[in-house]
């Protein structure tokens, strides 16, 4: 079975591609650079560099005509850059909320779009989303962040809101032509954060720990296999911190 994972990259682009090894499928990788960087890399059977930022639907389009997946994993997302947080949500420039939206909300779009209306339709699209899809940044997290504390960037949860508005509907359009549309969403996933951060949200995580990136290889599997019904849904693993 043919998939193309857009992002590869990344600590997730490592999973996503681990779980599609197992399964054996052909993994067609997108990603901006000219080559992945996924320690993984070599499992990748093909690679397209492509800057969704800069990229026209017609440029997808080509490539889904040429590779024709039977599955899109759209993991491409940006959060904020490194050393730009602030104390207060107002002291984002615009400038930082576009950046952000051009890949997380317009590039999705442009994924869409493209394998909508392409003659080779994929089968089943997968959005990696995040536990902020639904919820928003508690500031408490990160308050002991700089001098005053650090607000989490409004962007990247309103970008992922977005996201999840925008799965729902083509979901919803595009179910009875046989395209399955959904979102996976991870909680907090363990990446070598700072002590304190781990303490401090695995106090509001009723399993009381962080999720490893391994553990969401199963409902990958689920939804890129045995799934056969659900569409235009938000699959949530953050070890029921979304119930309090």
């Amino acid at each position: 079975m043919k998939t193309c994972l857009i992002g590869v990259d990344g600590l997730l682009g490592r999973e996503w591609i681990e779980a599609l090894k197992n399964l054996n499928h052909h993994i067609i990788g997108l990603g901006p650079s000219p080559s992945p960087q996924s320690k993984l890399a070599n499992f990748i059977d093909k690679y397209h560099a492509l800057d969704l930022s800069s990229s026209s639907d017609d440029d997808l389009k080509a490539i889904f005509s040429n590779e024709r997946p039977i599955n899109i994993i759209f993991n491409a997302g940006v959060d904020a850059k490194p050393g730009s947080g602030q104390e207060a949500l107002t002291s984002y420039p615009l400038e930082s909320w576009k950046e952000i939206f051009e890949i997380n909300v317009f590039g999705l779009v442009k994924v869409l779009n493209a394998a909508a209306t392409n003659q080779f339709r994929p089968k089943n699209v997968i959005v990696i989303g995040s536990m902020y899809s639904e919820k928003s940044p508690n500031p408490s997290l990160y308050s002991h962040y700089g001098e005053k504390g650090l607000t989490k960037h409004p962007a990247y949860s309103s970008s992922k809101h977005a996201a999840l508005g925008i799965v729902k509907q083509y979901a919803s359009h595009y179910a009875a032509q046989g395209m399955v549309i959904n979102m996976l969403s991870p909680g907090a996933v363990y990446s070598g954060q700072d002590e304190l951060f781990v303490e401090k949200i695995s106090e509001k995580i009723p399993m009381k720990r962080l999720v490893s990136p391994s553990e969401l290889q199963s409902i990958l599997k689920f939804l890129l296999e045995e799934n056969t019904y659900a569409t235009g849904q938000n699959f949530v693993l953050d070890g029921g911190m979304n119930l309090w």
